[in-house]
């Protein structure tokens, strides 16, 4: 009885791939019986889309729901338009522009008009023991003009200070936006990988349903034992577990999707557009010292409180104005029937003699951009960490996928080669369910290799500064900046280039770049191991989520 069973498990090992010199005929005698084995050995099972299940919207949703997104060239241009945090970074952004056009009005004139309008009502003794009275309304205008000449460095520094707000906003932009795509793209990805969960769950619930039957039918003639079908029965439970575990992931992170990119997640296709622009570790160093956001946010605070301590400094300066008054009045203030007119111009010069708290503020000042200039070296300290992180976890995740792709087929093979042996004997009930899960485990680790190459990919542009629309989709920076464009919306023409001429600093620190003075940044960690090239069956795919493809 047990003849066919162990010549079938002999042919379909000689038969195998790594044996078989030639393939085998699935059309005649024992290798059609093995092929339909191998093919019923792992029952077909329905692969699990990424669609998020959707509610009829609500009595306050608004008039036209978005559309589910399906690819992730979508998902980072919805991200980059709509999401909340990176419009209200946009608009923050927007507001630190109108800083400079604010500092560089300090160089124009200031217009000050004031009017009166009021009654006045005296009551004054005489030496006869009596007292006059004079009442009556008058009223009187004045209007002055104040235009700065020399403020040896106030409005400079002023100007200066103004300038690396708008910087840092644009750099915080930059940082909040690479934040933002990180978190979509790993969505994204995470939504295929649960996806794909789900399906492996359901083809190993499948598996050890189908265990459970053909043993239910072998515990019934004797074949074996009560314990074997506890066993399967065990599996069993524990894999319908799982599979309910996988389903709740899905949807958690199908709720994330919606939450960052705006839209619920569709049918996804694999994603694309994270090409590295970068082939060696030590290049991916000198692109992120060169535009990553953290670094250059940490340069622009640092030119701030110089900016700052540059403006504390300058008031120890005199500061020279013109000013020019016109005024209208009343001789008296009892009636507007006689009238004075005054016309007045004067260049007032303000020299500080004596202010004690003023050398405590500058040595205050200059301590704080110490303190910035330090952050400069722990930026770059974190942003190389970030890199040599993504790049060994790249590498990593690389490599494992290579040996994943033959553990597959390795395990798959087994199980099916298995159970043609539990039926001849030669393995038990125990063995086969142990092959059923290491098959479940590396097709969930190649899953979760799959995923974890690609956002280390993403994980790596952010870091060096492009994980951005503007350089994974082409083109401008999605959203409007208003401010941007109203830099000299405060210019009064020639009088403001000239007088910014002239205010030249005295006591300025410089605006060179301050050198890097960290001795740890002189040496940079290496590769732990080589990075494998790109391949096909690197890409996670939702429409291949059990086998490796081919």
């Amino acid at each position: 009885m047990l003849l066919w069973p162990a010549l079938a498990a002999a042919e379909y090992v000689l038969g195998s791939p790594a044996w078989a010199k030639g393939p085998a005929d699935p059309g005649s005698g024992i290798a059609a019986a093995v092929a339909a084995s191998h093919e019923s050995g792992i029952p077909p099972t329905p692969r699990q889309s990424t669609a998020a299940p959707m509610l009829p919207p609500g009595p306050d949703a608004a008039p036209s729901a978005p559309e589910p997104v399906r690819t992730l060239t979508q998902a980072i241009t919805l991200a980059s338009t709509d999401n909340p945090r990176l419009a209200s970074q946009r608009a923050s952004a927007s507001a630190a522009d109108h800083r400079v056009a604010q500092a560089r009005a300090a160089y124009g004139p200031t217009l000050d008009v004031e009017g009166s309008y009021g009654l006045t009502s005296d009551r004054n003794d005489t030496i006869l023991g009596t007292q006059s009275r004079q009442s009556g309304w008058a009223s009187s205008a004045a209007a002055v003009l104040t235009q700065p000449l020399l403020t040896f460095g106030r409005n400079r520094a002023g100007e200066a200070v103004a300038r690396a707000q708008s910087d840092y906003g644009a750099e915080q932009l930059r940082f909040v936006e690479n934040e933002v795509l990180l978190t979509v793209v790993t969505d994204y990805v995470l939504v295929i990988r649960d996806a794909n969960a789900v399906s492996i769950a359901r083809q190993n619930t499948a598996i050890l349903a189908k265990q459970l039957d053909d043993d239910g039918v072998r515990f019934s003639v004797r074949e074996i034992t009560a314990t074997d079908l506890q066993q399967v029965q065990n599996r069993y439970a524990a894999a319908r577990a799982g599979l309910a575990q996988a389903e709740g992931q899905l949807g958690a992170s199908q709720a994330q999707f919606l939450r960052d990119v705006g839209a619920p997640a569709g049918d996804l296709a694999p994603p694309d557009l994270l090409e590295l622009p970068v082939t060696t570790l030590d290049e991916a160093y000198t692109a992120a010292d060169e535009r990553s956001p953290l670094v250059a946010a940490a340069r622009a605070r640092e030119r701030i409180s110089r900016g700052q301590a540059d403006r504390l400094r300058a008031d120890w300066l005199p500061q020279v104005d013109v000013r020019g008054t016109a005024a209208v009045g009343t001789l008296t203030p009892y009636t507007d029937d006689r009238r004075t007119r005054r016309l007045q111009a004067q260049v007032t010069a303000t020299i500080p003699l004596l202010d004690l708290a003023r050398a405590p503020r500058v040595a205050e000042a200059h301590d704080a951009n110490r303190a910035d200039w330090l952050l400069i070296d722990q930026a770059m300290r974190e942003n190389r960490a970030s890199v040599a992180v993504a790049w060994n976890t790249l590498a990593s995740a690389r490599t494992s996928l290579g040996w994943y792709v033959t553990a597959v087929d390795a395990a798959r093979a087994a199980y099916e080669g298995a159970r043609i042996e539990e039926r001849a004997g030669q393995r038990t009930t125990l063995d086969v369910l142990d092959l059923a899960r290491d098959l479940l485990n590396v097709q969930n680790g190649y899953n979760a290799a799959l995923a974890s190459e690609y956002v280390a990919r993403a994980n790596l542009l952010s870091a060096m500064g492009r994980l951005d629309a503007a350089s994974l989709l082409g083109g401008a920076p999605a959203g409007d900046r208003p401010g941007r464009g109203l830099i000299q919306r405060g210019d009064v023409p020639l009088v403001t280039p000239l007088l910014r001429l002239l205010d030249l600093p005295v006591l300025s620190a410089g605006d060179d770049p301050r050198p890097i003075t960290d001795p740890g940044l002189a040496t940079r960690v290496g590769a732990a191991l080589p990075l494998p090239a790109d391949r096909p069956e690197l890409h996670i795919d939702p429409t291949t989520p059990d086998r490796p493809p081919h």
